[in-house]
């Protein structure tokens, strides 16, 4: 089965996506602490992160450049409030973007491209 790894600071959105991909099959873990974020990875081995990147803490851009050298090969999904947010997502770096929202239809195609596309090469 897919493993999900969900960092997301606000309860109702990590509760929401945690809700409506578990529905979807995936097996879904999600935290909100980021200072255990690489514990988590090393312990339950997810196939995918999805991941906030807020900027009032930059400990998740700190996180985000670390799980990407570390775990270069675990694909990330970034949920942000900036349209304008990019960081760099070439092949060896593979990322994808949406917008934090309650309507996760965006969310739910992007993980169906990681499993089902091309992106399920980096998918250990």
């Amino acid at each position: 089965m897919n493993r999900i790894l969900i960092v997301e600071n606000e309860e109702t959105l990590r509760d929401l996506y945690t809700q409506e991909l578990t529905d979807e099959g995936y097996d879904v873990i999600s935290s909100y602490d980021t200072s255990t974020f690489i514990d988590i990875i090393e312990e339950k081995k997810p196939n995918l992160i999805v991941m906030n990147i807020w900027f009032d803490a930059l400990k998740s851009v700190d996180l985000f450049r670390t799980i990407r050298n570390s775990y270069y090969n675990i694909p990330i999904i970034i949920c942000t409030d900036f349209l304008s947010y990019r960081y760099d997502t070439r092949p060896h770096n593979y990322g994808l973007q949406v917008v934090k929202s309650t309507d996760v239809r965006d969310l739910k195609l992007k993980v169906k491209k990681v499993f089902e596309g091309p992106a399920s090469q980096f998918i250990q």
